[in-house]
């Protein structure tokens, strides 16, 4: 079963293809990934205490996997949705463990009290299922049904997609946005660029949608 943190909506099977007006080419934001690997990927639920937003999960996963990766996890190097889900290509050598350890304070320059001290994290991992990428191949080229195993591919495969970004970025819903490069107005609002990227199961194949997004943020609350 997948986990119940997963937000899975059937696709509707497409009746046919049209046949009528005429056949044109046009240029989308869709890039196509080649290559799929023909692996297992195992799905762990993850829950983190005490409970604290997407950008803090996102921080104590990034510290977890520091401290674990090599010891606890096999070496391997899984992916985290910033909330309940924890997708690995290697099989973790235990069925559920829970870990505990403090996140360090932000850096801070030398002399200036921390504005908050270390805090305590218990993050705790129990193997979910097994995700067949083969089954996901044989339902894009039309020759398998959907099933519960591919919605939960094709989730484990936008959480790769958006993995890293959401390490690096800051999120707004869905989008990511650097101040880099960014545009000050009057007020003290600044214009941001951004982009939204997400993997997109296609006729035969699978593909990487990626839209470009600006945003507005107050610098003022921004650097606090």
């Amino acid at each position: 079963m997948a986990s119940s943190a997963l937000r899975l909506t059937e696709y509707v099977k497409r009746p046919g293809t049209g046949t009528a007006g005429k056949q044109i080419k046009i240029r989308s934001n869709f890039f196509e990934i080649t290559q799929l690997p023909n692996i297992n990927v195992t799905h762990y639920d993850v829950t983190i205490t005490p409970d604290v937003p997407p950008i803090v999960n996102r921080k104590v996963y990034e510290h977890f996997i520091t401290l674990h990766r090599v010891s606890d996890l096999g070496g391997a190097r899984p992916v985290f949705d910033g909330r309940k889900n924890i997708f690995s290509p290697k099989v973790f050598p235990f069925e559920s463990k829970t870990f505990e350890f403090v996140l360090p304070e932000d850096e801070v320059p030398k002399g200036v009290t921390p504005r908050r001290p270390p805090r305590a994290f218990r993050l705790k991992i129990k193997k979910a299922s097994e995700i067949n990428l083969e089954e996901l191949h044989r339902f894009l080229v039309g020759k398998a049904a959907m099933s519960n195993n591919i919605l939960t591919a094709i989730m484990a495969l936008d959480v790769l997609i958006r993995h890293k970004p959401a390490m690096l970025y800051s999120n707004v819903g869905r989008s990511f946005f650097t101040p880099d490069g960014a545009q000050q107005l009057y007020g003290g609002v600044e214009v941001w660029n951004g982009f939204y990227q997400s993997a997109r199961p296609t006729v035969g194949k699978y593909s990487l949608c990626v839209y470009a997004h600006i945003g507005m943020t107050d610098w003022k609350e921004t650097i606090r």
